[in-house]
């Protein structure tokens, strides 16, 4: 007979590494705020809004800051 206790540390273990998607996303996309996406997780991530908000911060990408002069059309 199986030991129900494995079962049930699968489903702590499944559930922990989804609650910290977005913090392992983050370290290794590095986006913007890295310390947001974890404090955010990390504080309100048990919430769906949370979760969702660390998500979406850890998604983000580098703009590229750097002015560039754009072409005018002459009428």
């Amino acid at each position: 007979m199986p030991d129900p206790a494995g079962g049930v540390v699968l489903i702590v273990v499944v559930s922990w590494l989804v609650h910290l998607t977005p913090t392992l996303i983050a370290l290794v996309r590095r986006p913007p705020g890295v310390a947001a996406v974890v404090l955010v997780n990390l504080l309100l991530g048990w919430t769906i809004v949370g979760w969702a908000v660390a998500l979406v911060l850890s998604l983000r990408t580098r703009e590229d800051r750097t002015l560039r002069p754009t072409a005018v059309a002459s009428a």
